[in-house]
């Protein structure tokens, strides 16, 4: 799991990070907390998978999943690869990184 930590940048604003395996990444606002469990879970299997069987895995309900599933594809962080399968895309490899600004990510 992440671990989210609340910084100061040298604006003195607050900026929420999140934690990933080897790097912090900044919070991208419209996300839910359950983004970063979905893409940390895809950095550490790399495999194809369907909703229900992500949120069996990371212990969220499956609906709520598939929704943010398809945000992230709409985001450009997950591929969906076949009809109900997803993958993490190149984009978000390289924001959990740290290489992607959170700015870049904004919906609209």
């Amino acid at each position: 799991m992440s671990v989210y930590e609340s910084l100061t940048d040298s604006a003195n604003f607050s900026v929420l990070m999140v934690v990933t395996h080897s790097q912090m990444v900044e919070r991208v606002p419209w996300m839910a907390p359950v983004d970063y469990e979905i893409l940390l879970f895809f950095e550490d299997h790399p495999i194809l998978l369907s909703p229900r069987i992500l949120a069996v895995n990371i212990e969220y309900d499956r609906q709520y999943v598939s929704r943010r599933c398809s945000a992230l594809t709409e985001a450009g962080l997950l591929e969906s690869v076949d009809t109900g399968l997803y993958q993490l895309s190149e984009t978000g490899e390289a924001y959990l990184e740290g290489d992607v600004d959170a700015s870049d990510l904004e919906q609209e």
